[in-house]
């Protein structure tokens, strides 16, 4: 029922409370955004993480980026400097934190606001091509605190995804017919669809890496780097 699981998003208390939500309604993340767009999601146009980070340097806005793996969450917070693009990857290379993340592997960026008794938390998500998420970036905030302003006027002026233009092809089954804006512009018939990636060898991720400490052993959309 997507209106009794927007009503329940609606009435979220704490960002800790959105993978329950999920839970109960038998949601994966990226179904989940699908529901809310233009609710409480907006999906980001192509370059959104770049300006974003460009955003957040030149305006030395205080950010926390969150990058999952199977074994833990690597976490980092505060201002960034040096954001360079580097082939396919764009990359944050400060001496205290560096971030590596694979552009071409950004299949679907979201803006995702989340209520909580602080006020509205926004984030910026970022999903592979099998619909994981693979990086949040929100603004650093205290506990009581609400968000920082500037933080949530960057991520509003980020670009969004164009409109789907009512391709002249056949829909494929289940197609809503591509209302503009669509909510399900990945779809493989779409002309604006997001294309799913051939994920390349091992040897070439590992060739690929911008940075000499980010050899990654496996492919990966986002590695990050602490200082020991």
């Amino acid at each position: 029922d997507a209106d009794a699981f927007l009503t329940d998003w609606s009435h979220l208390a704490d960002t800790h409370d959105f993978l329950p939500l999920l839970n109960r309604h038998n949601l994966s993340r990226s179904a989940a955004l699908a529901l809310a767009d233009g609710r409480f999601a907006r999906k980001l146009g192509d370059g959104a993480f770049r300006a974003a980070l460009e955003a957040a340097a030149r305006d030395q806005v205080k950010i926390m980026i969150f990058v999952p793996n199977p074994g833990c969450i690597q976490i980092s917070g505060g201002t960034i400097n040096r954001v360079e693009p580097r082939g396919p990857w764009i990359n944050i290379l400060d001496p205290g934190f560096n971030l590596h993340v694979r552009e071409d592997h950004i299949a679907a960026a979201w803006q995702v606001d989340k209520p909580t008794v602080d006020g509205t938390v926004t984030a910026v998500e970022l999903y592979d091509d099998r619909g994981d998420l693979f990086l949040i970036m929100v603004g650093v905030r205290e506990m009581g605190v609400p968000e920082l302003p500037e933080w949530r006027a960057l991520v509003h002026a980020l670009p969004l995804t164009a409109a789907c233009p009512r391709p002249s092809i056949a829909p494929a089954p289940g197609c809503p017919g591509c209302p503009p804006p669509c909510p399900r512009s990945q779809r493989r018939d779409c002309p604006l669809s997001v294309r799913r990636l051939r994920s390349p060898s091992p040897h070439a991720a590992s060739h690929s890496a911008p940075h000499p400490t980010t050899q990654p052993t496996h492919t990966a959309s986002a590695t990050t780097d602490f200082p020991a």
